[in-house]
């Protein structure tokens, strides 16, 4: 049976009470250090096993083991292929429902122009990268090893789920307000959220007055004119 993804797009505006801010916590409630000089992590999820998987926004997932030790070698390590500048990067990871079956994880990342348009040609550059040009997000799926107690990634198992091309990814038009996580559903759905690329500087209803780069996007077909809605696009529902 095939796994069904849902898209999510749009802003979120959460009004905390001080009265609650000022809350004191529980006192079976730990604030306690365990680990260090990870770069920028973005999130961590547990398998049933009790293995923790560490993501961070530069593209590397790291493996925290059940017994609390930080596994050396990263499960995986994409950073050629991901866009990490401002709110960008590897943003969500999730496992699957079945992981412990199958060893089904996906990520959601936004992609680097340079790797999409020259990776497996005489002009690229594993350390050359794009930044702030309008590009898209991508979720993959990869499997992890049972053999190695799902520590590394079989060999071929990379799936494009969503952003194949430039046209059917997540469009990035703006410094923030680009990819949100991924979440399983108990059903074994895969949810995806992201925001509507608007800017952050004031009222966005489209173009690039603010701005964003809503005109390069069309032009290099990430997304389309009636696409550019701006704050707007949040509720887009166009095919």
């Amino acid at each position: 049976m095939r796994s069904k993804i849902c898209l999510w797009i749009g802003k979120l505006l959460l009004l905390t009470p001080l009265w609650i801010q000022a809350q004191v916590l529980p006192a079976d409630f730990y604030d306690q250090k365990i680990l260090s000089n990870l770069d920028f992590p973005t999130g961590i999820v547990f398998d049933a096993a009790g293995q923790g998987y560490i993501w961070q926004k530069k593209g590397v997932v790291r493996i925290l083991r059940a017994n609390g030790a930080l596994r050396t070698q990263a499960l995986i390590d994409i950073r050629e292929e991901v866009s990490n500048w401002k709110d960008h990067g590897l943003m969500g990871f999730a496992l699957d429902r079945n992981f412990l079956s199958n060893g089904y994880f996906y990520l959601l990342y936004t992609v680097d122009l340079h790797h999409y348009h020259h990776y497996g040609t005489p002009t690229y550059d594993p350390d050359s990268t794009v930044t702030f040009q309008a590009t898209f997000g991508r979720v993959t799926r990869y499997q992890a090893d049972a053999a190695t107690n799902f520590s590394t990634v079989v060999p071929g198992s990379r799936q494009i789920l969503l952003g194949h091309t430039a046209g059917d990814g997540i469009p990035i038009t703006w410094e923030f307000h680009g990819l949100g996580s991924l979440v399983t559903a108990n059903d074994g759905t895969l949810l995806i959220s992201c925001g509507d690329g608007s800017s952050s500087i004031g009222p966005d209803e489209g173009g690039d007055q603010l701005g964003t780069l809503a005109s390069q996007a069309i032009q290099a077909g990430i997304m389309s004119p009636d696409q550019d809605l701006g704050s707007y696009r949040a509720q887009y529902r166009g095919g």
